[in-house]
């Protein structure tokens, strides 16, 4: 009785993921399917209806009867549960592979992936789509190498460092976007990894180490330690406002010229202020309480 009852557990347990997989996956899969069973009698016209239908094969039976008959019609209905499965799998496969055949490029398989990487879990699926996995992976691989090598150019060579100063971002500020720039793209390529492979990323030979790789980057690409180093460092140079005026006139022999009493650097200490705050960065007051000065 015990084994009987975890069987049915564990095939309750199956059902429900396997249906609100396809829910989610196929949300309007009725009417689609539908106009697709038209043009093909074999085709399943609802496969959430054909996933309910088949449970209540199984559904109906009396799972306390323990006798041979009993034990015969539970492996009846649920070979007759698995066959209508079969069916709802073989019309997502089908569907699948039309979908990414008919895709124009890398980013529309990309797409497809996404929308279907729920019902990965299921081995014929995976399997199907195993020939389109290996190249998008390779695909995601190549991204992420470019990417590495853009990171070893440095900020400050870099065609954003060019671009930061045409706006007039400072430099700390403006490496610390840029940093926060290589860390966005590669969040976006490790989820199109899990779009890839779903949740069998591990079980993925390529896959598990170029997430380890993407881990190790990401380790590479924190922000903090940039800000503290700034922080170290306007804190030991110890910048001041001096008290004489912006602007004063001396004499150079016989001429009169026009000195401006201003450090260009306490300008760029201002606007560091600035732009750390607003990339969340929390200023120690000492150094914050020196740019509203240096804004005056």
């Amino acid at each position: 009785l015990r084994k009987r009852l975890e069987q049915m557990h564990q095939f309750r347990v199956q059902h429900e993921e396997l249906k609100n997989v396809i829910t989610k996956v196929l949300p309007n899969s009725a009417s689609a399917a539908e106009a697709e069973a038209e043009a093909d009698e074999t085709l399943v016209q609802d496969p959430v209806a054909e996933i309910d239908a088949a449970y209540e094969l199984v559904r109906g039976l009396d799972v306390l009867d323990l006798t041979a008959a009993g034990a015969a019609a539970w492996e009846r209905a649920t070979r007759e549960y698995e066959d209508s499965i079969d069916r709802v799998e073989s019309q997502i496969t089908v569907k699948l592979r039309d979908r990414l055949g008919a895709a124009k490029n890398a980013n529309e398989m990309f797409r497809v992936f996404s929308k279907f990487n729920a019902l990965f879990f299921r081995p014929r699926i995976r399997g199907a789509i195993q020939e389109y996995q290996n190249e998008l992976i390779q695909r995601v691989k190549e991204d992420v190498a470019r990417l590495h090598e853009k990171f070893k150019v440095r900020y400050t060579r870099s065609a954003a460092c060019r671009l930061a100063q045409l706006r007039d971002v400072p430099p700390v500020s403006g490496t610390i976007i840029w940093v926060r720039q290589i860390e966005r793209q590669l969040d976006r390529y490790m989820g199109r990894l899990e779009d890839i492979l779903g949740d069998t990323v591990q079980n993925n030979v390529e896959g598990r180490r170029l997430k380890e790789d993407g881990e190790r980057f990401r380790a590479r690409l924190q922000t903090k330690p940039l800000f503290e180093a700034w922080v170290q460092n306007v804190s030991a140079r110890g910048f001041g406002v001096s008290d004489q005026p912006l602007l004063t006139i001396v004499q150079r022999g016989r001429a009169l010229h026009l000195q401006v009493n201003f450090d260009d650097s306490m300008a760029t200490l201002f606007k560091e202020v600035r732009n750390l705050q607003w990339l969340g960065f929390s200023v120690p007051w000492n150094v914050a309480s020196v740019a509203p000065k240096v804004k005056r």
